[in-house]
């Protein structure tokens, strides 16, 4: 049975302002154009691989080799589009929004049973809604807003029925809320916090039927794609993440004690937690003005705010949602850092529900009507309208000019016409999409010989050097370029901004490392 859904005719107004008010913001920054960080450049050749019967598996290079460098979830959501749809890269976008609107709706009914306050609810949303963290990655073609609307979906369950936990078996609000869990965790790895925060939920509560049969369901569900990673002798790595402290530099030191475990957890926190919580929770120009010491100083008092807040809700769900919220926290920590907010991005809307969750019960502390605080809430979203056009002008920009160079050359290499030739560069995927050549993710090693033995090992036959910035050009491919510069011939060049297509003399390089007892 259900509890506390019945809508009242004034829920249903406020429902369809904030769906109209997120369509208006969202079309308003609305970017058509790739996102060019080059992740869901790597969602859509997995995808395509995919739609064209290769299953989820690399498509840069002919073997089509399995992959598990992502959870499958997407870009199976995004081959099966293809499918149906061809590549239509505003329907994939215009999808995110979608999810990200749905994710808003169910999260208005979830803090509404999480405090009895519809007007909180609605304007907590609201607020949510000029959140431009979340609004971009609304319309990039990225996993995390999918994976927010997954995990919501199962919030939903969990806090609006009771049939999830009887005497029967079965039933299926506790078969919605397995699928949607597992789900969820095929979309993102981080979504194993999701996992273990409802398995924390159903112990406290001491329903161990229900824990197990839930426990059972969802590595049930998981167990097809784990055997095959152990038959294709893939390993995640996300295990590889807890001893790296930057993935870039595979040159720099490593996890290698306690003591070094802990300085990556304490730079984490202050880096990925304590730096993004006032940017998520209070995104306003403002914050650019402020120190390093400050941002932290804000960060740790906007953290104990948001989970103050938390803890202030309905008792039945408290440890739900508090253990969810430290669980997806706990796996930033053990990840590597330079994320910025990515990570936290499905957690956005629980973080700021906590913040204005306890300054909502503050204020309540000195009996101000709670009209009162849902208004301040809504004006605070409002204040942000100058914000969205801000972005709206962005999202209207041309490609700056070394991205240009990098889609010139890909179409460059496409026009030559060449069949099964692989290129080295620093962003394959970007690289494929645009020019269909196999392609391959040079190796970062400051060791100029490692970089050739690599090229040769992998039958690279061309080489790009791109001019998007990257420290690993310069830090790991330029050195080989310039010490083996007699070994590469100048196909295509840009100057401004620098950009090279070279060609590599694969055989003489190969001779020069077998006299060095390196192949």
């Amino acid at each position: 049975m259900m509890n506390s859904f019945d809508l009242e005719k004034r829920e249903i107004y406020l429902l369809i302002v904030l769906i109209l008010t997120f369509v208006s913001i969202y079309m308003l920054v609305f970017d058509s154009k790739m996102d060019i960080g080059g992740d869901n450049f790597e969602y859509l050749n997995y995808a395509k691989s995919i739609s064209t019967g290769h299953g989820y598996a690399s498509p840069y290079s002919s073997k089509y080799e399995p992959v598990n460098w992502y959870p499958p979830g997407y870009s199976v959501l995004l081959g099966m589009l293809m499918t149906v749809f061809g590549t239509n890269i505003i329907l994939f976008k215009v999808l995110n929004g979608f999810f990200l609107c749905g994710s808003l709706v169910l999260f208005y009914f979830i803090v509404k049973k999480l405090t009895s306050n519809y007007l909180l609810a609605f304007a907590v949303n609201f607020y949510l809604i000029f959140n431009i963290g979340l609004l971009k990655f609304g319309y990039i073609i990225m996993s995390e807003i999918p994976y927010l609307f997954l995990t919501m979906f199962a919030l939903f369950f969990l806090t609006h029925y009771d049939n999830i936990v009887q005497k029967r078996f079965w039933n299926k609000t506790l078969l919605a809320t397995i699928l949607s869990v597992a789900l969820a965790y095929y979309f993102r790895g981080i979504g194993l916090s999701l996992v273990a925060a409802v398995g924390v939920y159903f112990f406290l509560g001491k329903e161990w039927k229900t824990l197990a049969i839930y426990s059972g369901g969802v590595i049930l569900l998981h167990l097809p794609y784990q055997i095959r990673n152990m038959i294709h002798g893939l390993n995640g790595r996300y295990i590889e993440a807890l001893l790296q402290v930057n993935p870039w530099q595979p040159e720099s030191e490593q996890v290698s004690s306690f003591s070094s475990f802990l300085d990556k957890l304490i730079s984490n926190f202050t880096l990925e937690i304590l730096n993004v919580y006032p940017k998520m929770i209070l995104p306003i120009r403002q914050l650019r003005e402020f120190g390093e010491n400050q941002m932290l100083i804000l960060g740790a008092v906007f953290l104990l705010v948001s989970l103050t807040g938390i803890i202030l809700t309905d008792k039945r769900y408290r440890y739900l949602f508090l253990s969810f919220y430290l669980f997806n926290l706990f796996i930033v920590l053990l990840y590597h850092s330079g994320n910025d907010f990515r990570y936290l991005i499905p957690l956005i809307p629980l973080m700021v529900f906590g913040f204005l969750n306890a300054l909502n019960e503050l204020i309540n502390k000195i009996r101000v009507r709670q009209q009162a605080v849902a208004i301040l809430i809504v004006i605070g979203g409002l204040m942000m309208v100058p914000r969205m056009y801000e972005f709206h002008i962005i999202a209207k920009r041309e490609y700056h000019d070394k991205f240009k160079t990098f889609i010139e050359i890909a179409e460059h290499i496409k026009s030559l016409g060449y069949s099964n030739i692989t290129i080295a560069t620093r962003k394959p995927g970007i690289l494929h999409y645009y020019s269909g050549a196999y392609v391959h993710r040079y190796k970062f090693s400051p060791d100029s010989d490692e970089v050739m033995v690599d090229l040769v090992n992998n039958n690279v036959d061309f080489v790009f050097f791109d001019a998007l910035g990257y420290g690993s050009n310069y830090n790991y491919l330029l050195p080989a370029l310039r010490e083996y510069q007699n070994h590469f011939r100048v196909l295509k060049r840009i100057d401004k901004p620098r950009t090279l297509l070279l060609q590599f003399d694969r055989m003489k390089v190969k001779k020069i490392m077998e006299k060095k007892g390196m192949l």
